[in-house]
C-alpha cells in the first residue's frame, strides 16, 4: 500500500472530504498512484515483491495487519497530509478498528516510544521505528490505543507494536508514515532529532506548503517480509530465519563453529565445546579472575592429536597495541583429553577487553578474551558504516550534503562532548574542522553527522576526520569521499 505521512484527519472529516470531492473510485489501495485519494478494502497481499527501502522512489514494506477488511485512505495534498505527512495512509476495518493489532511493517530500533509531547497531542500514543536496513529511513505508527514496545527496543516484521485506536482525539483509526533523509536538516532542525522527540521532521501540522517536504517518503505495503541484515545469505531468526545474529556474517547455519570464540557461529544452539563440531579440533574453555594485580587465568585445553602448547600471545582487541609474548611450557595432550592448565600473568595495567591466542604445532589459533576492570580507561573507535553519500557519490558543485558515519565504541571510555570529545579534521581542505558528536558508551554503535559544503571544483576530493579526545586522536579514521561533477 501507499504509504503518505504525518497528523490524520479524523474519520468523519475523511468521509466527507471524500464524498465532497468524489473520490472513492475504487482504486486498488496496492498500486494506487502518488497524489490523491483512494480506499478499498484490502487483506493481506498476495503477490510480494522485495523488501526495499528506497530514497528517491517507491519503498515497500511488510503488511501491518493480521486480520483482513482493512480500508487504507491516502490523502495525498490534502487536508493534514502534507509536508512530511504527504504519504501518510489512515487505516480503517469493517466490522470494527479499534483494539486490532498493528505489527512492524520493517525491522529497525525504537527511538520514540508513548504518549506524543506538549504541541504534538494530536498524534496520540505512538511509535517511532528507525530502519535497520537503511538508517536514514524511520516510520511511525500514531493514535494508537496502546504501546507494546520500549524504547530502544529492536522489533521485526512479527513485533506487535501496539493495537489500533483513536488517541489524539480521533475516530479510531492507523495513521502511519514512512520518513526518509531523517539526518537532514529541516525548517526546524535535523529530521532524526525530531523523530527522536516524537515530533514531525519539519514541524508541518497544517497550512502549506502542500507538497511534500524532504522526508517525505512514498511507499507500499505489499514486501516479502524477509530482510538479510549482514548480507550472509541468511534471515533473522527473530523476523522468521535461521540467522542467530544477522548483524554478523560470519555468524549463520553455514558457518563452521569456532570452538574458542565464545559465540554459536553456526546458529546449532550450541556453542565451543558443547558443539559435537569441536570434537575434531583442539578447543579450550576460559575461566579468569583477578586478584591483587595478578590475572589468573585457568583454561581445559582439547586436541585431536597429540601436542605441546606455546606461544602464548596477549593483546588489546581490537585495537593494534601489541604486549611482550610470553611462552608457556605445557604438558603433551592426548587425543580428546580434556586437561586443565592454570598460569597466572600481571595484569596490563589498563581497562579494556584483552585476548590471549593460542598456536599449537601450527594449527589454527585459538582465541579467548577476558576484561581488566582495574586501571586507566582505553579510547578505542572502529568504523562500522557509512549512512550516507558512499565513497564515489557524484554531487553538484558547492552543495551542502550530510555525511553520517556508524562507529562502534570498542574501548571503555565514554564519548560525549561535556568529556571533551569530537571529531576532527586530519586532512582534505573542505568539510568543518571539528563537529559534536553524540553521547556512546563502551561497546555501543554512535552515529556520527556532519553538513559538509563540497567544493565547487570537478573531480573526485576526500576529507579524513578522526575521534579527539583529552588524550589526543584515536580510532579508525573516517572520511568523506565524493565526485564533483562538471568539468
Amino acid at each position: 500500500m501507499e504509504k503518505r505521512d504525518l497528523i490524520s484527519m479524523p474519520l468523519t472529516a475523511i468521509l466527507v472530504l471524500s464524498a465532497l470531492l468524489g473520490f472513492f473510485a475504487g482504486v486498488d489501495v496496492a498500486a494506487a498512484p502518488a497524489g490523491g485519494e483512494s480506499e478499498e478494502p484490502v487483506g493481506e497481499v498476495a503477490d510480494r515483491v522485495a523488501f526495499s527501502l528506497n530514497p528517491s522512489g517507491d519503498s515497500h514494506l511488510g503488511w501491518i495487519f493480521d486480520s483482513s477488511g482493512w480500508v487504507c485512505s491516502t490523502h495525498s495534498g490534502i487536508g493534514l497530509h502534507i509536508g512530511d505527512d504527504y504519504y501518510a495512509d489512515d487505516w480503517t476495518r469493517s466490522g470494527g478498528t479499534a483494539g486490532e493489532n498493528a505489527f512492524a511493517m520493517a525491522p529497525g530500533t525504537v527511538i520514540y516510544a508513548g504518549s506524543s509531547p506538549p504541541g504534538w497531542e494530536a498524534y496520540g500514543n505512538q511509535v517511532v521505528v528507525q530502519c535497520s536496513a537503511d538508517a536514514n529511513f524511520a516510520y511511525r505508527y500514531a493514535h494508537l490505543q496502546d504501546v507494546n514496545v520500549t524504547l530502544g527496543q529492536d522489533v521485526c516484521f512479527n513485533t506487535l507494536l501496539g493495537h489500533v485506536g483513536g488517541t489524539g482525539g480521533w475516530e479510531p483509526h492507523l495513521h502511519d508514515a514512512l520518513y526518509k533523509n531523517i539526518y537532514e536538516i529541516g525548517p526546524e532542525g535535523r529530521g532524526i532529532d525530531k523523530l527522536r522527540d516524537g515530533e514531525s521532521p519539519s514541524g508541518y501540522i497544517s497550512g502549506s506548503p502542500a507538497e511534500p517536504s524532504i522526508f517525505a517518503a512514498p511507499f507500499y505495503n505489499d514486501a516479502d517480509e524477509t530482510v538479510d541484515v549482514d548480507g550472509d545469505g541468511y534471515q533473522d531468526a527473530a523476523c522468521g530465519g535461521t540467522d542467530c545474529d544477522d548483524t554478523d556474517p560470519d555468524v549463520h547455519p553455514g558457518a563452521a563453529e569456532n570452538c574458542g570464540n565464545g559465540i554459536d557461529d553456526d546458529c546449532d544452539g550450541l556453542t565451543d565445546l558443547a558443539d559435537p563440531e569441536c570434537s575434531t579440533g583442539f578447543v579450550l574453555a576460559l575461566d579468569a579472575s583477578y586478584s591483587a594485580g595478578t590475572l589468573s587465568l585457568d583454561y581445559t585445553l582439547r586436541t585431536p592429536e597429540p601436542a605441546s602448547w606455546a606461544n602464548y600471545l596477549v593483546q588489546t582487541s581490537p585495537s593494534v597495541q601489541v604486549f611482550p609474548l610470553w611462552t608457556i611450557s605445557l604438558p603433551v595432550i592426548e587425543p580428546a583429553i580434556d586437561v586443565p592448565v592454570s598460569f597466572s600473568l600481571p595484569s596490563m595495567g589498563m581497562i579494556g577487553i584483552y585476548s590471549g591466542l593460542f598456536t599449537a604445532g601450527g594449527t589454527e589459533a585459538v582465541e579467548l578474551e577476558w576484561v581488566e576492570t582495574s586501571g586507566s580507561a582505553e579510547d578505542c573507535a572502529s568504523f562500522v558504516a557509512d549512512l550516507t553519500y558512499p565513497d564515489g557519490t557524484v554531487v553538484s558543485p558547492g552543495e551542502t550534503i550530510v555525511k553520517v558515519w556508524r562507529l562502534y565504541n570498542c574501548g571503555t571510555s565514554t564519548w560525549s562532548t561535556a568529556g571533551g570529545y569530537q571529531a576532527v579534521r586530519t586532512s582534505g581542505s573542505y568539510g568543518p574542522s571539528s563537529f559534536a558528536i553524540p553521547t556512546v558508551g563502551p561497546g555501543e554503535n554512535g552515529d556520527l553527522y556532519a553538513d559538509i559544503t563540497v567544493p565547487s571544483t570537478p573531480g573526485t576530493h576526500r576529507a579524513t576526520y578522526s575521534m579527539q579526545g583529552p588524550g589526543g586522536t584515536f580510532g579508525d579514521p573516517i572520511w568523506v569521499e565524493i565526485t564533483v561533477e562538471g568539468g
